[in-house]
């Protein structure tokens, strides 16, 4: 057996993607396999910093501008991961500043159907048609919104805050898994379950079997990729990515070769 322990974080003989979710390792000296015989990966633990942007420049997704008295303002979210809580405290800081009303524009959830609405105490106009409007994200279509004092407006769709839905992990030494309908190098998919910033902790009780298919392995990548088989951006801020890690196994398989004969 020949256990595997891979971080992104710098160190020697090792290639870590500006993005943080791709580590090619050297490894030094290489794991030599019997040809004769078949060996297999799995992945036994990871630890990943959910650290992926919902809203942002990138995205298209990091603006909200709305009028008050014929008074346009323009508000820019700074590039990160937001719950709807996030978004009110930073909505509220702007309008207190600019408006000297902090409540000015509040969003709530409707957590029977995962929509949102808004609700303001002032007349005002939300421009949600704006390319780069906030209000995308949250379910409501490119249509500018007018309210009055103590009005709201629901959300047509549902929001989609929670753009990340899985995370694969993926090395390029295995094969025998399938992503969708495609043959693939997917060793595991992990689910995030922590809040934002928070360190996704992965022990699977039946860790996935992958067949190991070259026989002498001197360097080894590992991937993070999204539901879409995109690769994630552990390097939001981009100055140093956030850390992760997996623990895996390389060992002999039990499985048999059957020849059938015509």
């Amino acid at each position: 057996m020949f256990p595997l322990f891979i971080t992104n974080q710098s160190g020697p003989n090792k290639n870590i993607f500006n993005n943080g979710a791709s580590v090619t390792t050297t490894l030094s000296p290489p794991i030599i396999l019997n040809p004769n015989k078949k060996y297999q990966m799995r992945l036994l633990q990871a630890a990943i910093v959910y650290c992926q942007e919902n809203i942002s420049a990138a995205l298209n997704n990091n603006t909200l501008s709305y009028s008050v008295d014929g008074v346009t303002y323009n508000m820019t979210f700074a590039d990160g991961l937001y719950s709807l809580q996030d978004i009110n405290n930073q909505l509220s800081l702007f309008t207190n500043t600019n408006n000297e009303d902090p409540n000015m524009i509040q969003f709530y959830g409707n957590d029977t159907n995962s929509t949102v609405y808004v609700y303001v105490d002032t007349p005002l106009v939300i421009f949600a048609s704006e390319s780069n409007s906030i209000m995308s994200i949250l379910g409501f279509s490119k249509t500018d919104i007018t309210l009055g004092t103590g009005q709201y407006a629901n959300s047509e769709a549902r929001a989609n805050l929670n753009s990340l839905q899985t995370i694969l992990v993926s090395c390029d030494v295995v094969t025998d898994s399938y992503f969708n309908s495609q043959n693939s190098n997917i060793l595991a998919s992990i689910i995030p379950n922590v809040s934002p910033a928070g360190t996704i902790i992965f022990m699977p009780f039946h860790p996935i079997r992958c067949r190991l298919f070259p026989n002498q392995i001197s360097q080894i990548t590992f991937n993070l990729l999204n539901q879409e088989g995109v690769a994630l951006n552990m390097n939001p801020t981009g100055t140093k990515p956030e850390l992760w890690s997996v623990t895996c196994m390389t060992e002999e398989s039990d499985e048999t070769e059957k020849i059938i004969k015509r």
